[in-house]
């Protein structure tokens, strides 16, 4: 079915796209353009299409719920359609959604972020990054935890980040666990693997009687390279760390 909706593309098309359009006068090239630019509204209706039926056919997964969790989440993007959907060669710390942001320190931000409909995964959307030749040391996706989940935060939790990531190419991950208390900032940082739970003991961090004002992870892809990577979901949990 697609390959009789699709016109024929290629190496051998492009290239001849490009000799005849080197010869052709202002009103030809004015033509090439209205072609053009329909073909790309036709191909972005159909992707649009395909994405939204791959949507319907795999619904989200119930949130596995680890033994005694009390609080699990998984943030929007992951769950619910973004306007815009994506976003071209980024400044770091831009958002794509209200509790998510790209970090990166490449300098020709050589990087394009997009919302997709999860295919492989348990959630119903995914992000993916295409990375088309990275000069940087890290790029990152920063998600804010609610309020609801701040709150629950102290010495005595244990917090769990089960992401599920796809490349292209191997990338090593780490995520970041953030913790603000007044003017005091504690991280604690782990390696993850995809689909298993990295957990981070909250008893580390030295949290003092105060509440946690706020909290994000950062899921850091280091040197990335030319790649794509996938984030096909991502779970954060919380449970009560057994008193001793």
């Amino acid at each position: 079915m697609y390959e009789q909706l699709s016109r024929p593309s290629g190496v051998l098309t492009r290239a001849l796209r490009r000799r005849a359009m080197r010869r052709m006068p202002l009103p030809g090239l004015a033509r090439m353009r209205n072609r053009l630019l329909a073909e790309r509204a036709e191909t972005g209706a159909l992707l649009t299409e395909v994405e939204a039926r791959i949507e319907a056919a795999a619904p989200a997964t119930p949130i596995p719920r680890p033994l005694h969790a009390d609080w699990v989440w998984r943030p929007e993007p992951w769950v619910a359609r973004l306007s815009p959907a994506g976003l071209v060669a980024p400044e770091s710390g831009a958002r794509l959604a209200e509790n998510l942001a790209v970090y990166h320190d490449c300098p020709l931000r050589e990087t394009a972020v997009r919302q997709i409909a999860g295919i492989a995964g348990p959630a119903p959307l995914a992000l993916a990054v295409d990375v088309f030749g990275f000069a940087g040391r890290f790029l990152s996706f920063a998600v804010d935890l609610p309020a609801t989940g701040c709150a629950r935060l102290g010495a005595d939790s244990i917090v769990a980040v089960t992401p599920a990531v796809e490349s292209c190419a191997p990338v090593a991950t780490v995520a970041r666990l953030n913790l603000r208390q007044g003017t005091d900032h504690r991280s604690l940082t782990r390696g993850v693997v995809s689909g298993a739970a990295a957990e981070f003991d909250l008893a580390a961090a030295g949290l003092d009687s105060r509440p946690v004002a706020a909290a994000w992870l950062d899921l850091i892809f280091e040197a990335p390279g030319r790649n794509r990577i996938v984030v096909l979901d991502l779970v954060l949990t919380r449970r009560p760390r057994a008193a001793i």
